[in-house]
């Protein structure tokens, strides 16, 4: 285990000398020295053309700069100089002992680099024939905007002079944005390989104390953390609690770390507990079926090797026996469907004659009353009393004799007196 490397240059259109520096190279110089140009490449021994793996080539990347610069102003609204940058490219490696890491922690760092420039991201390709595998970077800003935007320093720096700051200030703010730049990366993608922010050399540790570092570094990658906890490698690391300087920091000690790494998982692993305790009923019930479907596949398995005894014609003919008792099975219950119907239609008729005979009999005022009269008769199993009622008849009574009127006083009166009166 290692620490991170990453770097980030600008290039203009035209290479440039400071002082005793040697010259710059130019943004079309650098493409062609990661596209492996012949005479372009001399450090390495045996070159090999890169893999692109985001975007188009570096050389694409330069021309698209070319571009860009021949329209972009500078910050007096003037055309931009030949040496003005227009291109930014950058290294990402992994030490050569973490090869086997290297395609996830590629496809890791192109994740984070789209994240970072979005469609000013032109071009990722990768290396593999130096020491350690890495891959290269460049990014071009969109019309109307300036170079700044790709370089988190120069922006940051920029931004200070424009609030007027002076010189020192304006440093002050590249170094911070840079740092803070780094720390990204480290959060968001080295520390899930277990390399270190800084080297020993930087930090000031002593060699018994970057391999202890180093170790719980290499632990610390290799745990499996669950997704549902969310908690990676990055959580892990120390927490800086003061940046006292570029080369001496205050993290955090290690009871305060073990406290928040245990609130940390505490807190992320809480909806996952909830989550296993709700799944336990859906878990025994498809334990249950796994055995049950255990036992028919079983079941299934003995009948294929029982049928498997008989001849064709054996079981042709047991399959037509079969058939007919299905056959005879049906019918006979359909006759029972009918027999039930026709049960049902006579019972109908008979209830319908009790409700008659007591409307009839002057015991319900309407046919609608006796329906419900005989309903309750029927639902409290009075059945002998349903009964009186269909075979109730009306009594016959004989046609009683006419008799005579006797005469009354009135009668009298308009007749006479009755004689000898």
């Amino acid at each position: 285990m290692g620490y991170q490397f990453l770097h980030i240059e600008g290039y203009a259109r035209h290479g440039s000398k400071q002082g005793e520096k040697a010259r710059k190279w130019s943004a079309s110089e650098i493409a062609a020295e990661a596209m492996r140009d012949p005479d372009a490449c001399p450090h390495v021994e045996k070159p090999r053309a890169p893999k692109v793996l985001y975007g188009g080539t570096p050389r694409e990347a330069a021309e698209l700069a070319e571009s860009w610069a021949n329209s972009a102003k500078d910050a007096q609204g003037r055309g931009l100089r030949r040496d003005g940058l227009a291109l930014a490219a950058g290294v990402v490696s992994l030490p050569a002992e973490q090869q086997a890491d290297w395609p996830r922690f590629r496809e890791a760092t192109v994740a984070w680099l789209k994240g970072q420039y979005g469609e000013r991201l032109r071009s990722v390709v990768e290396h593999t024939d130096e020491a350690h595998p890495h891959l290269h970077f460049y990014a071009v800003p969109l019309q109307g905007e300036r170079f700044e935007v790709l370089h988190p320093g120069r922006q940051a720096a920029a931004e200070k002079a424009r609030q007027g700051g002076k010189k020192g200030a304006q440093n002050t703010e590249y170094r911070r944005a840079m740092v803070g730049w780094q720390d990204d990366f480290a959060r968001a993608v080295a520390a899930d390989f277990g390399l270190a922010r800084l080297g020993p050399g930087r930090r000031r540790l002593t060699r018994a104390q970057w391999q202890a570092e180093q170790a719980q570094a290499k632990a610390l990658a290799a745990v499996e953390w669950p997704k549902a906890v969310g908690l990676h490698a990055k959580d892990v690391a120390k927490v800086v609690l003061e940046k006292r300087s570029l080369r001496a920091d205050l993290v955090e000690s290690d009871a305060d770390q073990a406290k928040r790494l245990n609130g940390l998982f505490s807190k992320r692993a809480a909806p996952l507990l909830a989550a296993a305790r709700q799944a336990k009923p859906a878990r025994e019930q498809a334990d249950r079926l796994a055995r049950e479907t255990t036992l028919l596949r079983a079941q299934n398995d003995a009948l294929q090797a029982r049928l498997a005894m008989f001849t064709p014609a054996e079981i042709e003919a047991a399959q037509e026996r079969q058939q007919q008792r299905d056959e005879a099975e049906q019918m006979k219950q359909a006759e029972a469907f009918l027999a039930a119907q026709e049960q049902q239609a006579q019972n109908d008729e008979l209830l319908r004659l009790a409700a008659e005979n007591m409307v009839a009999a002057g015991e319900a005022i309407s046919l609608e009353k006796a329906d419900r009269m005989v309903e309750d008769l029927l639902a409290g199993g009075y059945e002998k009393e349903l009964l009186r009622w269909v075979e109730w008849k009306p009594v016959e009574r004989p046609a009683e004799p006419l008799q005579k009127r006797p005469k009354t006083s009135a009668s009298r009166s308009v007749d006479g007196p009755e004689p000898g009166r």
